[in-house]
């Protein structure tokens, strides 16, 4: 079975196993409606998890020391999983 990968809202992530993405997404929601997110929208993603070598982004923040301020961005890394992809 394919692994998926919900976020409910900003921080709440969790991989869960399903037969295709509408399926997962049923599962995402009723997930989210359980958890208490009800009054955030549910805002719900799905995203499928593949085996091998696949684009993870690694999102990083830096200070600059010029402006005296933190900017946040991403870089997207070729890697077997994030693990990996954190370590490069």
């Amino acid at each position: 079975m394919p692994k998926y990968r919900m976020t409910i809202g900003e921080s709440f992530q969790r991989d869960i196993e399903a037969n295709n993405s509408d399926d997962a997404m049923n599962r995402a929601i009723g997930i989210a409606i359980r958890s208490g997110y009800r009054n955030s929208g549910l805002d719900v993603c799905v995203m499928e998890i593949k085996d091998g070598i696949k684009q993870i982004g690694i999102e990083f923040e830096a200070y600059d020391r010029v402006f005296k301020k933190n900017f946040r961005n991403r870089v997207f890394i070729m890697a077997n999983n994030e693990r990996e992809a954190i370590e490069l």
